[in-house]
This record gives C-alpha cells, sequence and structure tokens, in this order.
C-alpha cells in the first residue's frame, strides 16, 4: 500500500502541523449551529469549512439526525405528525397534537409548526374522525393510546380534514355543535376542505375564517 502523502496532497496547515482536533470540532460545531437549512446546505457547508478527520462521518450523520428531528419525522407525502400527550393524574385520558410540515414559499426550507391541540370532552366526540384518520394512514385503531410516544403520520388530504376539526371545535362547549360540524367536514368535497383550510391556518384570516366556518355547519 501506498504511503498516503504520494496518494494525496495534503493542506498547508497539515504539513506545517497546524492542525488539531480541537480546530476541527470547533469548526465543525459552527456548521452544525449555523447551518439547518437542509441535508444539502449542511454537506456543502461541511466540506467546505472543515477539513476530514476520523471523526467527521460521526459529527455529519449527528447533523442530519438533528435535521431530520427538526421536520419530526414527516415527509411531503406525510406531510402531518399527530402527537399523543398523556395527561397527568389520568390514566387512559389524553390529548393530541396536530403538527404540520410547513413550505412558506417555492423555494423554502420546509420546518415543522403546531397546528392545534385538542382534548377532554370535545376530543371525545371526535373521536371517531380520529380513528377514521388513523385507518387512512394505515394504521390499527389499538395503535392509538395514552402510552404511545411515537407520532401518527398522516397524508396531506386525512391531516388537513382532521385539522380543520379539531381548529373548528376546540372552543366549543355545546356537543351539538361539535357534531353538527364534525360531519360537515366529513362530508365536505376535497376542494372546499382544502379552502376552509387554507382560510382557517392563514394568520390573517385564521380567527375569522373559523368563527365563520362554526356558524356555516352549526348554527349559535
Amino acid at each position: 500500500m501506498q504511503p498516503i502523502f504520494e496518494l494525496t496532497t495534503p493542506r498547508d496547515e497539515v504539513l506545517q502541523g497546524e492542525l488539531s482536533e480541537d480546530m476541527f470540532a470547533a469548526r465543525l460545531k459552527d456548521v452544525m449551529r449555523r447551518c439547518r437549512k437542509s441535508a444539502r446546505s449542511m454537506s456543502s457547508a461541511l466540506w467546505g469549512r472543515t477539513w476530514i478527520l476520523p471523526t467527521a462521518s460521526i459529527m455529519l450523520g449527528t447533523m442530519v439526525a438533528e435535521y431530520r428531528t427538526s421536520l419530526d419525522g414527516t415527509t411531503p407525502e406525510q406531510p402531518f405528525a399527530l402527537h399523543v400527550q398523556p395527561i397527568e393524574r389520568a390514566s387512559t385520558d389524553f390529548a393530541l397534537i396536530l403538527r404540520q410540515r410547513v413550505v412558506e414559499r417555492s423555494n423554502a426550507e420546509p420546518h415543522v409548526e403546531t397546528l392545534v391541540t385538542l382534548d377532554g370532552d370535545n376530543l371525545r366526540a371526535v373521536a371517531d374522525q380520529v380513528l377514521e384518520a388513523l385507518r387512512k394512514a394505515e394504521y390499527k385503531v389499538t395503535d392509538l393510546s395514552s402510552s404511545r410516544r411515537k407520532p401518527f403520520y398522516l397524508p396531506e388530504e386525512t391531516g388537513v380534514r382532521l385539522g380543520l376539526v379539531f381548529l373548528t371545535v376546540k372552543p366549543l362547549t355545546k356537543a351539538r355543535r361539535v357534531e353538527a360540524i364534525s360531519q360537515g367536514i366529513r362530508q365536505m368535497p376535497s376542494e372546499e376542505a382544502y379552502y376552509w383550510y387554507s382560510k382557517c391556518t392563514a394568520a390573517a384570516t385564521a380567527e375569522r375564517a373559523q368563527r365563520a366556518l362554526r356558524v356555516l355547519l352549526a348554527e349559535e
């Protein structure tokens, strides 16, 4: 086997003995802190600002893992993550937190936002919607329990409908209105569900749109 110095041309810093593990770690840490937009940008920043040392693959793996964690495991095909949150002092009760993978502009990197949290009587009232969503995402009904820690990943339309239900019934106190809204959203054509979802989640229109949808589907 040929010596490494015959196979490669080391950088001046290596030849002069000025390169150390500490120097590498500091630079890589800086990359990890600043480059979290995408795996591609992290990779280019890594190789543009660091030298290859034995710890590089480990640190790069950490960076990519952090990036995936920042998206909560969501993908373009399954952009919604439904989390189970146990409620203290309740052995079987829990809240459900719906999070969505969001891309704000065509050239922007995705990020995940918490859409809504639902619990208590209103969650129990729309339990059929939750179970239907899980079945459509190919989960078993029995997968839902207060002890579950891994999120459920939902396809886009399934997440849109469930999110619309959660957003509109969350503040209600009358069971008949909750039931009417749940049924109304279930019967909506896809185009209408997407329209209302876009209005009910946009910062400029969310509150008014949610109120309007409640009145439309279940009068005061």
